[in-house]
């Protein structure tokens, strides 16, 4: 009898160690259901030493949530960048010209009941990001035919080492993550059933789309979502082309049904269904033009450095993408297993969809919109591929241990499949692990900053209130009247939810541009690092330093405007 082929040998390992096909593991609601709470309480906890929001992501929906909680809508109090330059000063002003609305919109509930605060915020997108785990151990029991795997996988989401932290924040991590993931699942179950024009293929065509519009209306790369399942649908029903136009069709009033409204909106607010504020990232040469005053990004700079120069910086970025996923994403010890996933490839695999979309993000993130994801984007959008790297990887760990039992050990085909399993189980308890050092690290930086800008807006407020007019921006934000005067900061979403001041993110292109500035809004107070810009020669009529706060600045205004 001929020896098996390493394909064969693992197909029936696959199989459970027999010729025969077996039924996939089912999982009865109650052990689910103790999976979500173990999932749950593991989130809640992680709350607990992050009690300071860190970006102005997190800031500005919370902003938001608690405007449409006050009745004012979708309104901003800040100005976070200055791509639309003097246009783009007016506060108030419509907001999500350039983030999308869904974390505001789900903290909207949580605020109306018990008030806006970081904690509140902060237990919404815990319970949010608690399904992705249980979004991912869906995925696994649609790749394994076994009940141990897919524990494995939803055990490595449980920790997710370099967003652990992070999964607990109003920022859209956990929540694009879980809900874009979702759709690409059904979109993978939508080509699995196009044979069949059913109920169920229309109704997981429906969904998927639904769930897209979702993952859109999280972020404003989210469109690739859509994008990516579509086309998907049409490369894959090439065979069966009438079957996957009707899902296209549906897939696609499912996303409408979701993004129609927010289209409507943006109809009624800026004349356009979809904002193109952030397009002109595109064209950035470094991040910190996102917050240049007098020289924003343009295409014309742009394509002046030259072709040489614009490949270099993207294959700098490029560099960097690559680390995060080495680093950040399969912890470094998912990354063999990923690769022998990529060497056994093959197609009509539950997971496959999901690898396409990473590759389509990580190109677009890092070739088109390249400065961007040097601060974030890429980590943010990454949050939906998280369940394809434990599938993928505890598979192609699972594949190298079932090969080296069979040519190093000389094992049966049973043997060597608890013998890969085992091996599995090994790197998901190191990636695991690794939370440890990487919440360290996160967790030692986080109240860097916060605590000598509270103490700087702290005292900004002090300031106004002995003023003659200054009470105006120290009320509370739950109930604060508009201030006239505005603020100046590098941290303009914390110096708005956390004091309740209208705020202006400090202009990066030098002192000359905070004048300019200076001559469009009425500010009084310029709160920031010290190395950002300079205190003028004795004399000038601009600013002059009147408070220290560690690294934080504080500048009295005294320009004649």
């Amino acid at each position: 009898m001929e020896p098996l082929s390493e394909s064969r040998y693992l197909e029936i390992a696959e199989k459970g160690g027999t010729d025969k096909c077996c039924v996939r593991s089912r999982f009865s609601c109650r052990v689910i259901f103790l999976l979500f709470t173990v999932t749950l309480s593991v989130r809640l906890l992680a709350c607990i030493p992050v009690s300071t929001p860190r970006s102005l992501d997190e800031c500005y929906y919370m902003m938001v949530s608690r405007n449409l909680v006050q009745g004012r809508g979708f309104t901003s109090d800040i100005v976070w960048n200055h791509l639309r330059g003097v246009e783009g000063l007016a506060i108030p002003s419509a907001s999500n010209r350039f983030w999308m609305p869904l974390s505001s919109l789900a903290m909207y509930l949580t605020f109306s009941i018990l008030g806006p605060s970081y904690r509140v915020a902060q237990i919404t997108m815990a319970v949010l990001s608690a399904f992705l785990p249980m979004v991912g151990f869906w995925l696994s029991l649609l790749a394994f035919r076994d009940h141990r795997r897919p524990l494995l996988v939803w055990f490595g989401l449980l920790f997710s080492p370099w967003f652990f932290l992070y999964w607990g924040t109003p920022d859209n991590f956990g929540l694009f993550g879980t809900v874009a993931s979702l759709s690409l699942i059904l979109f993978t179950l939508v080509d699995f059933r196009l044979s069949a024009a059913g109920f169920r293929t229309v109704s997981f065509a429906a969904l998927a789309g639904f769930f897209a519009g979702l993952a859109h209306l999280s972020r404003a790369d989210g469109i690739l979502v859509p994008a990516v399942g579509v086309l998907f649908l049409a490369l894959r029903g090439r065979g069966r082309p009438a079957l996957a136009g009707w899902a296209i069709v549906v897939t696609l009033l499912g996303y409408l049904l979701v993004m129609g409204p927010w289209m409507a909106r943006n109809i009624s607010e800026f004349g356009t269904p979809l904002v193109s504020d952030g397009r002109k990232t595109i064209f950035m040469t470094q991040y910190n033009q996102i917050m240049f005053f007098t020289n924003p990004p343009t295409e014309s700079e742009f394509f002046s450095k030259g072709l040489k120069s614009i490949i270099v910086d993207k294959m700098a970025i490029a560099n960097l993408g690559l680390t995060f996923w080495v680093a950040g994403m399969s912890g470094f010890v998912m990354l063999p297993g990923l690769f022998v996933w990529l060497l056994c490839f093959r197609s009509g695999r539950p997971e496959n969809l999901h690898a396409f979309y990473a590759v389509v993000f990580t190109a677009v993130l890092l070739l088109v919109f390249t400065f961007p994801s040097q601060r974030g984007t890429l980590w943010h959008t990454a949050a939906a591929a998280l369940p394809f790297v434990l599938v993928a990887g505890v598979r192609g760990w699972w594949i190298a241990g079932v090969l080296m039992a069979r040519r190093f050990f000389h094992r049966g085909i049973s043997s060597s499949s608890i013998f890969g399993f085992r091996v599995a189980v090994t790197v998901v308890i190191i990636y695991s692990l690794m939370t440890v050092p990487f919440s360290m690290r996160y967790l030692s930086l986080w109240n860097e900053e916060y605590d000598p800008y509270s103490r700087a807006f702290d005292y900004v407020a002090a300031q106004r209130a002995t003023s003659q007019d200054g009470r105006r921006g120290l009320e509370k934000v739950t109930d604060a009247p508009v201030n006239e005067e505005i603020l100046i900061t590098g941290r303009p979403g914390l110096a708005n939810f956390c004091k309740g001041f209208r705020a202006v993110v400090t202009p990066l292109d030098g002192n000359e541009a905070v004048k300019a500035l200076l001559t469009h809004v009425k500010a009084d107070y310029i709160v920031d690092r010290a190395s950002v810009f300079s205190e003028e020669p004795r004399g000038s009529t601009a600013w002059k330093r009147v408070a220290s706060f560690g690294s934080i600045d504080v500048m009295k205004v005294t320009m004649e405007k």
